[in-house]
């Protein structure tokens, strides 16, 4: 089974702000399952990916919440202007 920059079903949890300043609405996960390591990022802007460990699982359940996990789970600096603060609120 192959997966090369396939996106998914909404995820199940909310999933946390990408560092372009976007809220996600789903992961795109990026690599070639079954594989040790894959990347996962929103589909917001497609430029920040994490890596995360896949250990070589076929299930796309099992995959997604592996991903979103990893996702959410990650540091990162949130470049937010303050016109898009205020639309927040």
């Amino acid at each position: 089974m192959s997966i090369r920059y396939r996106s998914f079903g909404p995820p199940i949890v909310k999933l946390k702000r990408c560092p372009c300043s976007k809220w996600p609405d789903r992961v795109i996960i990026q690599g070639k399952a079954p594989s040790k390591w894959m990347s996962v990022g929103g589909d917001c802007c497609g430029i920040w990916f994490v890596d995360f460990e896949a250990d070589d699982i076929e299930d796309k359940e099992e995959l997604m919440v592996k991903a979103i996990s990893a996702w959410n789970c990650a540091p990162r600096t949130v470049y937010e202007t303050r016109r898009e603060k205020l639309k927040r609120k």
